[in-house]
């Protein structure tokens, strides 16, 4: 086993262990709290319920990215609400990797491992993490961005492509990702 692969090992491992402690700790959030998860009830499982019965969205204040992800997952599912939860906690765990590789490469292996266990210390960031709601998918898009545009391995023309789709499903996830079209348009 490569050096690279052994350290990238460890990163998946902790992600992994973080995935499976916070679906097990999870597994008693059967229904939406009254805080973040309200917008879940009002616009997005309206919204993918829409898209699955082939109508559009009717929420003109937010994107239809969460909700399309939504509906396909639901597909497997079955339950809307236990497909946001999923949703965000496949997004928590790969946050917690992207952050891994982002520190990584910036500064050095160890940062990268310290980073992606700070993220998931965080007390928000596992509560986040259970809650049915665009925070954690979106964040998820955002860092898997930064990953891609950074991505060293890849040529300029793939990195600014694969990019340009991540930003696209960030901003139709979320509005106020408008400001990678700022970020990106400069580099």
């Amino acid at each position: 086993m490569s050096l690279v692969t052994c350290h990238l090992s460890l990163s998946l491992l902790l992600s992994l262990a973080f995935f499976v402690v916070v679906a097990y700790a999870g597994r008693t959030h059967t229904f939406g709290t009254y805080s973040t998860e309200t917008d879940f009830y009002h616009f997005y499982a309206p919204d993918a319920a829409r898209l699955a019965a082939g109508h559009m969205t009717e929420n003109v204040y937010q994107g239809p990215g969460y909700s399309i992800a939504l509906a396909l997952l639901t597909i497997f599912t079955g339950d809307l609400f236990l497909s946001g939860k999923w949703l965000s906690l496949v997004s928590a765990a790969l946050v917690g990797l992207f952050a891994f590789l982002l520190f990584a490469r910036l500064f050095n292996y160890w940062v990268g491992i310290g980073a992606q266990l700070i993220t998931f210390a965080s007390t928000e960031f596992a509560e986040f993490a259970l809650s049915a709601t665009t925070d954690m998918f979106f964040l998820m898009l955002c860092l898997a961005c930064f990953v891609v545009f950074t991505a060293p391995q890849l040529e300029a023309r793939w990195r600014v492509s694969a990019s340009a789709v991540l930003v696209g499903a960030a901003y139709l996830t979320r509005y106020n990702g408008l400001f990678w079209r700022r970020r990106f348009s400069a580099a």
